[in-house]
């Protein structure tokens, strides 16, 4: 079990020393999973957890900061990692997740769940594993709502559907040593959430009707609940993302918010009073809200090509933008804390180089380097990715992160690979990007749009590619060539287009509506066939869910504007492809069906297209172990080298 060594507090100056290589590395290298990853810190803040990648295994590891001595290492198996949480001193939770095949009940789906892990034995359990309280347990997709912590530090709250004819949805107290528990709260019909104090008291509860597309949150005071919202006159909340530390607040966001702002609801106020903006900053769109085990809010994280951070605490605001200013040019993320706040616990991404993960003791401005993302690669290994700003043919300013070849650009122009973004509605910043990464270590220089229609620079700049999916979301992609063709650093003659979820649509899309722009184009579990992805999503979320109505502002309407839709597919333009295309797809993948790809496949070969496809055994969406990203990465790169290459 313990085969590897225990990473060790190194002197500051050496945190990003490595070994170095002239020659271009292997695909593992960058495909394989960080070998570290999902760090977490212990409310005490002397000791972290985190999720050890080797080979094909996966261990929890629990180590000691002071020393660095790996205090247990178990290992996971058969298990998907999504999160780890150090709640107490003596537990661990990991959040995982397992595919389920087809069932007669659910179809398929990715069942996450909440694992408990002892520190002293390493003894496991999951939590609900044997309530009976909790009906079709082993059909349900999602049984981690984790909604407090209690007292005692033995037992966490959670909420399920129970079991009955009524399938409401309670809240149950369960030991962190047993996983077992039983109801204390029973729910109503159309409850989505809670939230309860360390004495297992409810503070809210929030209910949301798909049908109705109305919400209404309650209070509880004087042993009854009370109405607080009750609202469908603007767009719906995104839940219920935390409480106060006095139990007296709740935080919610709306979609329709220009930046995206976090909003106060007074729990004992009047019904529908005002709703307060708090931890705004001026024209920053705010990505994250940062809350501890118990749901206690204490800060925002800020969206842009690198984090910043507001916190109820202006001094530890202070404190967290001093920390990030040590690293110019990094994106440095916080991830957890100690309960007194004072150990914060850093992901450094840097330009250059992997992760390396931190913690910084506020009291004593100590720094520990408490692990290492990827430490088998050099810096010079990798290419410097940096901010990259450029006009699109209307004159907007598109944000995008620019990423130079391992080793300096040298005298002739590099091949560029475009890569778009998945979501849409998200972002990329500068950070570490394993696959941008393993194309500019083999001379490439990676250019990442964040295109009109990308979250993260506000709602207005997203709201602008809501509905042109053909348009102005792709020439924003494709105005990056001419910007560094006219600096004299890429021949446009070589460009490939690689992109994965929405970014493969885009890669498809680019691909045949604008064939003269890209000499080659690669698409990772792409969509194909907009009405048909549209037509699925009503069948599995259903016609008035907020699902659909969400795809129906990012995309349209697939039954009053289906021509326009099927004129954005690129499935059914084949016929105007003129560059090779590889396909790369998970045949397990439930966000996007792989049959999405093999009609893009069919397509193209029926009108006589160069296209080939890769279909990733039990692949999933999202590339989750290290066998799928190098099947995906190692395809893209062998077909990026013979059509565009280097040399």
């Amino acid at each position: 079990m313990y085969r590897f060594l225990a990473v060790l507090v190194f002197s500051f100056s050496s945190i990003f020393a490595s070994v170095s290589s002239a020659n271009p590395l292997p695909i593992e290298y960058f495909a394989d999973r960080p070998a570290t990853e999902w760090v977490s810190i212990s409310p005490s803040g002397e000791t972290i957890a985190y999720i050890r990648n080797q080979e094909n295994e996966q261990f929890l590891v629990i180590q000691t900061l002071s020393d660095g001595q790996i205090v247990r290492a178990t290992e996971l198996k058969d298990l998907k990692p999504l999160r780890v949480d150090f709640i107490t001193e003596k537990y661990v939770l990991v959040y995982v997740s397992v595919f389920k095949g087809r069932d007669s009940f659910v179809g398929k789906g990715e069942l996450s769940r909440v694992v408990s892990y002892a520190v002293e034995t390493g003894k496991s359990v999951q939590m609900f594993e044997n309530t009976r309280e909790v009906g079709f347990q082993d059909k349900i997709f999602n049984l981690t709502n984790v909604v407090g912590l209690d007292e005692d530090q033995e037992h966490i709250y959670m909420a399920a559907y129970g079991f009955g004819s009524s399938r409401s949805y309670d809240v149950f107290k369960l030991s962190l040593s047993t996983g077992n528990g039983d109801p204390i709260i029973f729910g109503d019909r159309g409850l989505r959430d809670y939230f309860v104090d360390d004495d297992g008291q409810p503070i809210l509860r929030w209910f949301y009707s798909n049908v109705q597309n109305t919400y209404r949150l309650e209070s509880w005071k004087d042993r009854a609940w009370h109405v607080r919202l009750d609202e469908a006159d603007r767009a719906i909340p995104s839940g219920i993302l935390g409480v106060s530390a006095d139990g007296s607040k709740a935080y919610t966001g709306f979609s329709d918010d220009p930046w995206g702002e976090l909003f106060e609801i007074d729990l004992f106020g009047d019904k529908n009073t005002a709703l307060r903006p708090v931890l705004s900053a001026p024209e920053m769109e705010t990505d994250a809200v940062l809350r501890n085990g118990a749901g206690v809010v204490i800060g925002v994280r800020h969206a842009g090509m690198f984090p910043s951070y507001s916190f109820f605490d202006q001094d530890l605001t202070n404190d967290v933008a001093l920390f990030q200013q040590r690293f110019p040019g990094a994106a440095t993320v916080l991830l957890d804390w100690s309960d007194d706040l004072d150990r914060l616990l850093y992901r450094v991404d840097v330009a250059y180089g992997p992760a390396v993960y931190l913690v910084h003791s506020r009291s004593t401005d100590a720094i520990l380097r408490a692990a290492d993302g990827q430490p088998a690669i050099a810096p010079d290994q990798l290419g410097k990715a940096s901010p990259f700003f450029y006009t699109a043919r209307d004159g907007a300013k598109v944000p995008a992160v620019l990423t130079m070849p391992a080793g300096g650009m040298g005298v002739e122009p590099r091949p560029l690979i475009l890569m778009p973004h998945g979501g849409p509605e998200s972002h990329d910043r500068v950070g570490y990007d394993w696959m941008a990464q393993a194309f500019a270590n083999r001379g490439y220089i990676v250019l990442q749009p964040n295109f009109r229609g990308s979250d993260g620079f506000g709602r207005a700049w997203r709201n602008e590619g809501r509905g042109d999916w053909r348009g102005i979301m792709q020439t924003d992609v494709l105005d990056g060539i001419s910007a560094l063709a006219s600096m004299g650093m890429i021949d446009p003659n070589r460009t490939c287009v690689v992109g994965a979820s929405y970014g493969g649509y885009s890669a498809l899309a680019i691909a045949a509506f604008y064939p003269d722009q890209v000499q080659c184009a690669v698409a990772i579990s792409p969509v194909s066939d907009l009405p048909k992805m549209l037509s699925r999503e009503q069948a599995v979320s259903g016609r008035a869910s907020w699902v659909m109505q969400y795809w129906t502002d990012v995309i349209g309407d697939w039954r009053t504007e289906i021509d326009r839709l099927a004129e954005a597919s690129p499935a059914r333009h084949a016929e105007n492809v003129t560059a090779p295309i590889l396909l790369v797809h998970g045949d397990e993948d439930i966000v996007v069906p792989y049959g999405q790809s093999a009609l893009m496949l069919d397509a193209l070969q029926e009108a006589g297209k160069e296209a080939e496809i890769v279909k990733i055994k039990n692949g999933d969406h999202w590339m989750s172990s290290s066998r799928e990203r190098r099947e995906t990465l190692g395809a893209a790169v062998s077909f990026v080298e013979a059509n565009i290459p280097v040399n």
